[in-house]
């Protein structure tokens, strides 16, 4: 893949965590049929065709169980600690 000219947009960082590895990512774009919008029109459709160039690898989210549940458990009794205590 070469340059990828939005990569440091402030919308692609916005959306960052939504186009990630894992996830599957759709993108609209609207355009004007109005002649004093060509220039937004055509720079919109050019991102979009781009946009449809970006291949990900997806990968599968783990987490072993085993490895939260020491932390689980401690969250719990925090939150049932709290709750005591307001009682």
């Amino acid at each position: 893949m070469g340059d990828v000219p939005y990569a440091g947009s402030e919308l692609t960082q916005l959306l960052q965590g939504s186009i990630g590895n894992s996830s599957e990512t759709i993108l609209i774009a609207t355009i004007s049929p109005q002649a004093d919008q060509a220039e937004q029109t055509l720079t919109t459709m050019k991102f979009a065709d781009s946009a449809r160039e970006v291949m990900i690898q997806p990968s599968k989210n783990t987490v072993l169980a085993y490895d939260m549940a020491p932390k689980l458990h401690r969250e719990s009794q925090q939150l049932q600690e709290l709750v005591q205590a307001k009682s």
